[in-house]
């Protein structure tokens, strides 16, 4: 049963080209899942666990997310065809989702932007970025300076200002025309530039702060963001980037004399190829992201052996369909995920009933959907859609563990993790909003919980909980001028 929408979804892909038209043109993009990403490398600072966390970059599994995490994201965030709206306008603009976490919490987003004219070839972007969920609290600033060369030809200046000296960094670009009409954009970073004068300026007054780092070996990004042109309806995307390793020194903790050294590096590449004309699209997708680290010993004068580790590795395959008729669409995302989550120690071990539980490799496939039927208006009004949205895990290896008949598969995982890995998660959602204009819109949305809250990640023996009646609230808002 836990396959059935899957198997329904697959369906629906062989009959509904036959029973609908050809109407709106509905095109997706990864550039969102791009700058999700980038900013995980660029503003450090804010990434869950500040900059010495000592369990990977991407902040694959912490203990203060909830089971239901990923799949909030997965119903509240704006989809890949809003974030084809946004990124493929230059329009200065506002959009923001806030969407219920527990009863005290909401996760939330917000961007805005505006370019500011200065001469006939120059202008100022300026955007600011507010994100907080389980994996980042971030709020940046992003001034910048764009420069036209030619009519084609654009090079500019962007710098992050944040409330952490030494959490700089200047973005260095160079675009080729423009990604509405085929484009592409090439990116130099200096991460966190000012970091080793703050350091040094802190050793010479003096300054005691455990936040402080040194760079032995200073990190640079780069980055390439591009759009083909379309072609007899067909249109490619590529993103990529690389952080060269980041090597640096720093106390262990606060009130500790010890010295460690830090090793990390990071990379994320995406392609998509989409064939879009009113009424039908068709995407499909490959994302991968990668990020290793490594702490030591600073030297050989230690009173406690450190040499531990983590490895984050994602794989993703997805595709999309929308079609349309009228008034009326339906779009279905589904993703197949690869994920490797590692944490490696060469001293320290934890055991729990004869079986160590740190460090762990723990290993899954995993499947992720969102699909709708909506009604939008065809300039300005009432619109309205229901969703499906689902998250099944797979936990994969050879370690299973057998306690009082009930067999535990990657019984470490679980026993860091004890309310986090469930196998199945499901809700239904209904949304309703207004198009003020083609420059304005709101979305509200609840959800309905069908899951019943299903345990057993680690067991084959699964029971349920009565499925409650709301599963979370959200809304979405969104103004260009």
């Amino acid at each position: 049963m836990r396959y059935t929408p899957v198997v329904l979804l697959g369906l629906l892909l062989l009959v509904l080209p036959h029973i609908l038209s050809a109407q709106d043109l509905r095109q997706t993009t990864l550039f969102g899942w791009e700058e999700r990403t980038q900013m995980m490398m660029l503003d450090s600072y804010h990434n869950y666990g500040g900059i010495f966390y000592d369990q990977g970059l991407l902040r694959y599994t912490n203990n203060d997310m909830t089971k239901e995490h990923d799949l909030d994201l997965l119903t509240y965030r704006f989809t890949e065809l809003e974030d084809h709206k946004w990124y493929y306008n230059r329009e200065n603009s506002f959009r923001t989702w806030m969407g219920s976490y527990d009863l005290g919490m909401f996760l939330h987003a917000a961007t805005i932007r505006n370019v500011i004219p200065i001469t006939d070839r120059l202008t100022m972007p300026l955007q600011i970025t507010r994100r907080f969920d389980m994996r980042a609290d971030r709020a940046l600033l992003i001034p910048g300076l764009e420069y036209r060369l030619l009519d084609e030809h654009h090079i500019g200046l962007r710098h992050t200002i944040t409330e952490n000296k030494p959490d700089l960094d200047a973005i260095f670009w160079y675009r080729y025309r423009e990604f509405q009409t085929g484009g592409v954009q090439l990116e130099l970073i200096a991460l966190d530039w000012m970091n080793n004068a703050a350091y040094d300026l802190g050793q010479r007054r003096g300054t005691r702060t455990p936040q402080l780092r040194r760079y032995e070996h200073r990190p640079w990004m780069a980055s390439i963001k591009a759009a083909s042109p379309v072609w007899n309806y067909l249109r490619a995307e590529l993103v990529a980037g690389i952080q060269t390793p980041q090597i640096s020194s720093a106390k262990s903790v606060e009130g500790s004399d010890e010295y460690f050294r830090d090793r990390m590096v990071a990379r994320y590449a995406g392609l998509m190829a989409e064939y879009a004309r009113p009424g039908f699209t068709f995407a499909l997708t490959w994302q991968h992201r990668r990020g290793s680290f490594k702490r030591s010993n600073y030297d050989d004068t230690y009173s406690e052996p450190l040499d531990i580790g983590s490895v984050e590795n994602q794989h993703r395959l997805g595709a999309f369909l929308s079609l349309s008729r009228g008034r009326f669409y339906t779009d279905h995302h589904l993703w197949y995920n690869y994920n490797r989550d590692a944490q490696f120690d060469g001293h320290e071990e934890t055991v729990q009933q004869g079986v160590v539980i740190y460090p762990y490799d723990f290993r899954e496939r995993r499947w992720m959907m969102r699909n709708r039927i909506g009604y939008n208006p065809s300039d300005k009004g009432f619109h309205a859609a229901i969703q499906w949205s689902a998250d099944y895990r797979q936990p994969r290896g050879r370690f299973e563990f057998e306690d009082t008949g009930v067999v535990h598969t990657w019984f470490p995982y679980q026993r860091n993790y004890p309310f986090l890995i469930w196998m199945t998660q499901e809700r239904l959602t209904l949304l309703l909003g207004y198009r003020f204009s083609g420059k304005a819109e709101l979305t509200l949305g609840a959800s309905l919980d069908v899951d019943g809250d299903q345990r057993g990640a680690y067991r084959d023996g699964k029971r349920k909980f009565s499925p409650s009646l709301f599963d979370g609230g959200f809304a979405k808002l969104v103004v260009y001028w």
